[in-house]
């Protein structure tokens, strides 16, 4: 059962138990997955009674499927799932030792219709690792996700053994963790050197499509330190250890596609990484897509166009850009580019441009554009949202805005959080500001406190007819008597 634990901010949180069947085996496949080692399960049971690991974090929980590929260091890899689970995940085990074991996980997960969010696969083995159906199910998975993102750590081990878990494990496992929650889940690869990647890693790599992991090394290892994965919720901006005969990551531009940020690295050479990832930080250049913005729309009724322009930072000149649509493929270069009906075919298109500058560093950024077919609605103003659709026709306004839901945008509405009419009265004077909404725009005239459509006496004071007569005082010959 779940159990409410304090995190380090003091927050009360419900942290998951292990998901366990009676037989000891993780509950996604009845039978076919090896029971967690009893290293693991010890840890689990000492984290959720002692509360001296670090405790999960507050953030909604993942479903997190962790593979170890059976060889040598089981353990530290048991270990790094129970780091997973004391992090708030909703994790599930498999020891892979047979061919299959992972696809069907998969496979269960998503009929059952509680898919996973996040998979992590920790590979020290040197034995044969020939698991081909598991390596294709987890790329298969990845490929379908949304928007992935991928961790890959050649020094995953160094943070775990020698009982480095209960501290520089457990606060990475976390940190690794939340920066996949928020950001839609994504992919954890972690080993050591080539000679424990080469079989099993580095296979399920080029399935992934990444370069592979390479070579030997220690040293000093240290890192970005305006990196999420580095500092979010745990400060590891001093350095990993770095002791276990490590590798260098993939990293930068891959032949799927994706660009490898470096994150933390060998002896100082931000060049040969030992984690990189996706997600990027400071040491990262930056390319940016500044106009138009996300969901910018065309019409091909006639040549329509909007100009995309870009902006960089970090670099070091000379920079090449590439701009691409994921419908018509390469577009040009430069660092701006004109878009238009005849460049573009109709349909929603990705706009990517890829920055690459002379170290080289790779970044890349993108949005929507959405380009109508023949005989669409016009665009009057050219903010990218047909005349249809837009609440300012005759003023470009693209988010739209409209505060007082009037169907009128904020950028044109003369009384943008009254609602409509928004000026009752005709005044000038918008609602929430009008004093009396039922008048023009003196309001009260003789400034006694009395709106004009309801004083009898607008020319005086609040006392209006002083001895009652019925003649206001400002016509009355004798205010003191009778009329």
């Amino acid at each position: 059962m779940p159990e409410v634990r304090t995190n380090s901010a003091g927050v009360s949180v419900l942290c998951p138990a292990i998901r366990m069947s009676k037989s000891a085996e993780v509950e996604y496949g009845a039978g076919m997955q090896k029971p967690l080692p009893t290293v693991g399960l010890a840890l689990v049971l000492f984290t959720l009674v002692s509360g001296l690991l670090v405790p999960c974090s507050a953030s909604a929980q993942d479903r997190v499927l962790f593979v170890t590929i059976s060889g040598g260091y089981n353990s530290d890899g048991a270990n790094a799932f129970a780091m997973l689970v004391a992090a708030g995940a909703d994790a599930d085990y498999v020891e892979l030792s047979s061919n299959g074991q992972v696809a069907t996980a998969i496979n269960d997960a998503d009929v059952a219709g509680d898919p996973y969010d996040q998979i992590w696969v920790y590979d020290l083995s040197t034995g044969s690792d020939n698991y081909p159906a598991d390596y294709v199910a987890i790329s298969s998975w990845f490929s379908a996700q949304p928007d992935p993102e991928m961790i890959c750590d050649g020094r995953f081990l160094s943070s775990f053994w020698s009982g480095r878990y209960l501290g520089e494990g457990a606060a990475l496992a976390e940190n690794y963790y939340a920066a996949l929650a928020t950001r839609g889940g994504g992919l954890v690869l972690g080993t050591d050197h080539d000679s424990f990647a080469s079989l099993g890693m580095n296979v399920l790599g080029a399935e992934l499509g990444i370069d592979p992991f390479i070579g030997n090394f220690g040293g000093s290892f240290p890192v970005d330190s305006g990196n999420p994965l580095m500092t979010t919720p745990n400060d590891l901006t001093a350095g990993l250890f770095n002791d276990s005969s490590t590798s260098q990551t993939p990293f930068n531009l891959q032949p799927n596609g994706l660009i490898l940020h470096t994150v933390g690295f060998h002896s100082g050479n931000t060049q040969n990484p030992g984690i990189a990832s996706t997600i990027d930080g400071a040491l990262n250049m930056l390319v940016t897509i500044d106009t138009p913005v996300d969901g910018f729309e065309l019409c091909d009724t006639d040549v329509d166009s909007v100009t995309a322009t870009s902006s960089i930072s970090g670099q070091l000149d000379p920079v090449t850009y590439t701009w691409s649509s994921s419908i018509d493929g390469t577009l040009g270069g430069g660092d701006s580019i004109v878009l238009d009906t005849t460049l573009l075919s109709d349909g929603t298109h990705t706009i990517t441009i890829l920055a690459e500058d002379a170290q080289p560093l790779f970044d890349d950024d993108d949005i929507t554009v959405i380009v109508n077919g023949p005989g669409c609605p016009p665009d009057t103003d050219g903010d990218g949202v047909l005349d249809v659709n837009d609440n300012c026709v005759n003023t470009p306004n693209l988010d739209q805005a409209d505060a007082d839901l009037d169907g009128i945008g904020d950028v044109c509405d003369d009384c943008p959080v009254d609602g409509d009419p928004g000026d009752v009265d005709g005044d000038g004077v918008c609602d929430s500001s009008d004093v009396c909404t039922g008048d023009d725009a003196l309001g009260d005239t003789d400034g006694d406190g009395i709106c004009d459509d309801l004083d009898v006496c607008t020319g005086d004071d609040a006392l209006g007819d002083t001895d009652g007569d019925g003649i206001c005082n400002d016509l009355d010959v004798c205010t003191g008597d009778d009329a």
